[in-house]
């Protein structure tokens, strides 16, 4: 009876048989049979049938409602069956902003490394993705902690930035310093509408500042900074791997990114979704 209620609901959807028996990848007679079938079954008409197509009588928003909670069940299923009997083999779908990328791919080279079989496709996205529908099934999040209650949500290192200047830069311009800074060229990250949070560092240090660049890309910024265009944040643990970069003033606590990584209840226990997790663990410490 499920493939009745199926073609119901997608006529329903839809609004004429064709384009459900496109979306179901079967003949328009087909759709036809099951329908008649289901009301034959039912009692009811669940559609009135006109030269435009199907209008679906009161009856069919049930089908319709039943469909959509069945395709959820099933796909809750689906993660259960993936997170007990989940092998170290198909795919492994992780998510990030652009920003931490770098220990993002420290973590899956390590991965990578000590399970082979395991296609690890990483997305670099601002947009969430959702956990529940598949979309990824290991996230990290920037900033306030997630509060999804169907979500497992696990601190991780947060991603350190410092104010840094190339030694290209400070032969054109000079060394910046906190007595000197409203002279110098600031590159501004911005990825939204809203101002960022290292907006705000800036405006801690400079009244008025020179802005020079304004970029909608981390990783942007970063190359921009290297590359001697201006001074700006800089992720810590790469700058300090890169001679060409110098800190223009004391790390502050404050420059910080607080990060978080996220699973969904149904996958959080799964062989591939903990042995990643027991890897970024590891390459905190």
């Amino acid at each position: 009876m499920w493939d009745e209620i199926q073609a119901a609901a997608e006529v329903a959807k839809y609004g004429t048989v064709s384009e459900a028996a496109k979306a179901l990848k079967v003949h328009r007679a087909t759709i036809i049979r099951r329908i008649d079938t289901l009301e034959e079954h039912l009692g009811r008409k669940i559609f009135q049938r006109h030269k435009h197509g199907y209008t679906p009588t009161e009856i069919s928003q049930y089908i319709l409602e039943i469909a959509r909670t069945a395709d959820t069940q099933l796909e809750k299923l689906s993660r259960l069956i993936e997170g007990e009997f989940g092998e170290f083999k198909g795919e492994l779908i992780i998510t990030s902003a652009n920003s931490i990328a770098p220990k993002i791919l420290r973590h899956i080279a390590s991965f990578t490394e000590s399970y082979p079989d395991v296609q690890v496709n990483y997305k670099i996205t601002h947009q969430h993705l959702n956990l529940e529908e598949g979309e990824a099934h290991i996230a990290f999040r920037h900033f306030m902690r997630p509060k999804n209650p169907d979500y497992v949500v696990l601190p991780h290192e947060p991603l350190r930035l410092g104010l840094y200047a190339s030694k290209s830069y400070i032969n054109r311009y000079g060394y910046p310093s906190a007595d000197n800074l409203d002279q110098h060229r600031f590159l501004v990250l911005r990825t939204g509408p809203e101002p960022e949070i290292s907006d705000h560092w800036i405006n801690g240090l400079v009244r008025n500042p020179k802005s020079v660049l304004i970029v909608n890309d981390e990783l942007a910024i970063h190359s921009a900074v290297e590359a001697g265009i201006g001074i700006g944040f800089h992720p810590v643990d790469l700058a300090e791997e890169n001679p060409n970069l110098l800190s223009v003033l004391p790390i502050s606590l404050k420059w910080k990114v607080n990060t978080w990584i996220v699973t969904h209840v149904d996958l959080h226990r799964s062989p591939k979704v903990k042995a990643f997790l027991d890897i970024c663990r590891n390459n905190e410490h």
